[in-house]
Parts: C-alpha cells; sequence; structure tokens
C-alpha cells in the first residue's frame, strides 16, 4: 500500500494547481493528473525503486506546481479569455479603418479646445488600437506557449512589443502633450529632406514591428500542430504583412506606395481575421494533452 502520507501529497499539489478552477476542470485535470501519478510509479518500481521512491519520483515528474498551474489555466480555464481575444483580433482591422479614415491634423499652436479634441483622439487611437495588439500578443504567447508548449522566444514577441510601443509613442507624447500645454510634442520640420523625429521613431517602431511578424511566421512553420487549422494562412499572411510594412517604413517618402499600402491594409486584415478565428477556435475544441513535462502517457520519462 502506498503511505496516506504520500498521498495526501498528491492530493495537496492538486489542491494548489487547481484551486479556483471550474469544478469540471477540476475533475478533468485530476483524473488525468491521477493516471500519469500512478503510471509513473509502477514505472518506477518496475526500474527496481522502492514504493516511496517510486512515490517521490512521480511526484516530482509532475514538476513545479505554479508552472503546472498557469499550464492547466490556459489549457482548461481560458475559454472567455481567447474568446475575448478572438473577438478583439477579428474587430481590430475594422476599427483600425474607422478610426484613421480621416487622420486629425496634428495643431501645433491651434486653439486649446481643437488641440484637447487632437489629443483625446490620439489617446483613443492608442486604447483601441494599441492596448488591443498588445492583449492579443500575451494571449498567443501564452497559447503558444502553454497549450502547444512551442518555444516562442520572448526576444522574438520583443520585437514586437518594442516595435508597436515606439509606433504608438509619438503620438502619446504628442496627445499628452496637446492636453497639457496645447502645443505638440514633435515639431514636424524637415532639415534637408531627413524626416522629423516623430517619423523617424514611428518608422522605426514599423519596421521592428515587421521584422517581429516576419521572424514569428518562419518559427510558426516549425510548430507540429496545425493552430486548429490556422498555421499555414498565419504563416503566410505575417510574412506578407510583415514585408509590405517593412516597404513602407523604408518607402515611406518615395511617393511610390499606393500598392503597398492596399497590400498592407489586405495582409493586416487577413492576419487578423485568422488569428481571431484561431483563438475562437482554442476557446471551445482541439485541447491537446494535458501537459505534464518528462512524462509520457504510459508513465515512463520522454
Amino acid at each position: 500500500m502506498i503511505s496516506l502520507g504520500l498521498h495526501y501529497s498528491l492530493d495537496d499539489w492538486l489542491t494548489r494547481a487547481t484551486q479556483g478552477f471550474p469544478d469540471e476542470a477540476q475533475q478533468r485535470i485530476r483524473e488525468e493528473i491521477e493516471d500519469h501519478y500512478w503510471s509513473g510509479i509502477s514505472y518506477y518500481q518496475a526500474m527496481g525503486k522502492s514504493e516511496e521512491e517510486a512515490c517521490r519520483s512521480a511526484i516530482a515528474d509532475l514538476g513545479d506546481v505554479r508552472d503546472a498551474r498557469r499550464a492547466f489555466y490556459d489549457t482548461y480555464a481560458s475559454k472567455w479569455s481567447y474568446l475575448l481575444t478572438g473577438i478583439l483580433s477579428i474587430m481590430l482591422p475594422l476599427v483600425f479603418a474607422v478610426l484613421f479614415r480621416r487622420e486629425p491634423e496634428l495643431l501645433i499652436g491651434g486653439g486649446p479646445f481643437k488641440a484637447t479634441l487632437t489629443g483625446l483622439f490620439c489617446l483613443l487611437q492608442f486604447i483601441l488600437l494599441g492596448l488591443p495588439t498588445f492583449t492579443i500578443i500575451y494571449s498567443g504567447y501564452g497559447l503558444l506557449t502553454h497549450r502547444f508548449h512551442f518555444a516562442i522566444g520572448r526576444w522574438r514577441v520583443g520585437l514586437l512589443v518594442l516595435g508597436l510601443t515606439l509606433t504608438f509613442l509619438p503620438d502619446c507624447l504628442n496627445a499628452i502633450w496637446l492636453l497639457a500645454t496645447g502645443q505638440g510634442f514633435f515639431v514636424e520640420t524637415y532639415i534637408h529632406g531627413i524626416p522629423s523625429i516623430q517619423k523617424i521613431i514611428s518608422c522605426a517602431g514599423a519596421f521592428l514591428f515587421s521584422s517581429g511578424l516576419i521572424l514569428m511566421g518562419h518559427h510558426l512553420g516549425k510548430l507540429r500542430y496545425s493552430l486548429y487549422g490556422m498555421q499555414p494562412a498565419l504563416i503566410v499572411s505575417a510574412w506578407i504583412w510583415g514585408l509590405s510594412q517593412a516597404c513602407m517604413a523604408l518607402l515611406q517618402s518615395a511617393g511610390r506606395t499606393s500598392s503597398l499600402i492596399f497590400t498592407l491594409v489586405l495582409s493586416s486584415t487577413a492576419f487578423c481575421t485568422f488569428l481571431g478565428w484561431m483563438f475562437v477556435k482554442a476557446a471551445y475544441r482541439g485541447l491537446p494533452p494535458l501537459p505534464i513535462p518528462g512524462m509520457s502517457r504510459s508513465g515512463g520519462t520522454t
């Protein structure tokens, strides 16, 4: 018989790993973990370990309870967060089209009322576009890391976040400065054909974001799962979006960007739609095997 103390260790691990989860999720996790645990005991005993050593090894194979809890949450308790992220992603191109149908003129020395409206509009762009995009990046990283056990690489995500931050930074600074002083933070002047600091920062952000998209699309090709059927479409649209945006950043002042703008809008809309549909599917179906590091379904180490 397995000692009562060791059995309680499993119960304690499960209690902490599933605390606050819905009853249905707790039951599914417990059944799966107990299956791994008892299979692991049988495996280690067959290797010649004592009963106590086999129990300790089986518990150790379950991994850190905090890491397991994050993985369990992503797999079993994240339905509504993924559904919300999917809706945000699908709506993002529409929000972009509405906000940028007529971009407001940056007011330098304009009236205080018009300057306030311009500042509020710039902040609204960040709230309705920037914050949802950060949320989508964070959710995508969690989905790939915890559910699919795919090492996406934080530096790739960092490129996307840094590029997005630099892209919105000038408008946010302008908005805050306009609200505080009625004047723009950046002055749109050109010295010997060199664009202003504002344009340099925005173009650098767009270029970094596009680099992140291209690298992410390339890396997704190594994932053995199909991302609920969205993997090929995401890879192709990420490459096209990234390349067209990089070209836009490099050739923005050349006056030959109409076709690039069309390609960028089309590819970014396609990518956001595919990504949103992937999140919606992730909310309802296609759960992979429970993530237990170092153990296979038969109980042996992998």
